[in-house]
């Protein structure tokens, strides 16, 4: 599976606009297979941007109560961590995110996450100087 950064960000603002941190909250993406979300959910939650639960395994199972990757179980959702919310703020303006798109697309659309969030952050830096 390679990462999906338009799905990685609409993932993120459905997040931010329906989860408070109170209850754990199932995330679809309307037109997204369940799978390709689930497994966004969980890098999202291996990069520590989101406190994500993996589902548990019908008892009975041999594989300690946790499906494998790639299950389609849905996966809950608490909240954005502190580092979820910066990356977020860095990615969340659609101009801003055209041209990082845009960037990133013509290095070959392959790039670790914080150069993602330096290039949107640098883009935002220059629309603001130029108002």
């Amino acid at each position: 599976m390679k990462r999906d950064w338009g799905l990685i960000r609409s993932i993120l603002l459905q997040i931010q606009e329906t989860c408070d941190g109170q209850e754990w909250q199932y995330i679809s993406i309307a037109g997204v297979p369940q799978l390709d979300v689930n497994n966004h959910l969980q890098i999202l939650g291996d990069a520590r941007l989101i406190e994500v639960q993996t589902p548990l395994a019908p008892k009975g199972t041999d594989n300690g109560n946790y499906l494998p990757r790639g299950n389609s179980a849905a996966f809950r959702v608490a909240r954005l961590t502190w580092n979820g919310h910066e990356f977020l703020n860095s990615i969340s303006n659609d101009s801003v995110w055209d041209r990082t798109l845009e960037q990133i697309r013509s290095i070959g659309g392959s790039v670790p996450l914080e150069v993602v969030k330096q290039t949107a952050i640098q883009i935002a830096t220059r629309v603001l100087t130029q108002s």
